[in-house]
């Protein structure tokens, strides 16, 4: 299964040391390059920074069609929404470990 994610889930669970559940759930997980962009940017907590300029392989980055941005959500937000894949989680849904009988060691 594919799961497509904006730059928020990745964040804290990188930041929780967590991020390992991601591909346990889903196997892949796709992400528009405007969430790496997101991930790397210079106010992005180092740990993060350096996790994502080195992604693991189960992290793709796709590339995304143009189109006009959506103005109630943020670059990688409005991105998000153009990735083709299996299933859409939104950031809020994003919760691994509810249900899902894993830890975060």
């Amino acid at each position: 299964m594919k799961v497509v994610t904006d730059a928020s889930p990745l964040n804290y669970l990188v930041l929780i040391n967590a991020e390992h559940v991601l591909p346990k759930l889903f196997g892949e997980v796709l992400v528009p390059v405007a969430v790496i962009e997101e991930l790397t940017h210079v106010r992005t907590p180092t740990k993060v920074r350096e996790w994502a300029s080195a992604p693991p392989t189960w992290l793709r980055v796709m590339t995304t069609a143009g189109g006009l941005p959506d103005e109630k959500l943020g670059p990688g937000e409005s991105a998000e929404k153009k990735v083709p894949a299996t299933i859409f989680v939104p950031p809020a849904a994003a919760t691994p470990f509810r249900g899902a009988g894993l830890s975060a060691g």
